[in-house]
């Protein structure tokens, strides 16, 4: 069976776009269940412009892989995924997934996710 990259069950992982996500990204930003969820440093309402620049500097690292998580069923924009990776020889890295809306939860979008990445 032929498969495609980055295509899970429920899932796929696309590009991030820097212009299009900032206003989702501010969005989930405000909820804080996803912030509590996603990072152990302090919550803070973020502005899209922001999460735009952010998304543009990080592309240029060598080291970090990130992606926007979308349903299969209906190409919703649902959360993110990232792989840093600290040192190839040792196999050392840090994963991140963040699913914004509360909705999108328990639905199996992020263990879908994570085996992909």
């Amino acid at each position: 069976m032929l498969t495609e990259l980055f295509h899970g069950r429920l899932v796929q992982l696309a590009a991030r776009d820097a212009d299009k996500d900032g206003e989702t990204l501010a969005r989930w930003s405000t909820d804080s269940d996803y912030l509590r969820l996603l990072d152990s440093e302090p919550a803070r309402p973020r502005l899209a412009k922001g999460f735009g620049e952010g998304i543009t500097r990080r592309a240029d690292r060598q080291h970090v892989f990130a992606f926007n998580i979308r349903t299969l069923a209906d190409d919703r924009f649902i959360g993110f995924v990232s792989l840093r990776v600290g040192n190839w020889a040792s196999a050392e890295g840090r994963v991140g997934i963040g699913i914004g809306a509360a909705a999108d939860r328990s639905h199996g979008y992020g263990t879908d996710a994570m085996q992909l990445i």
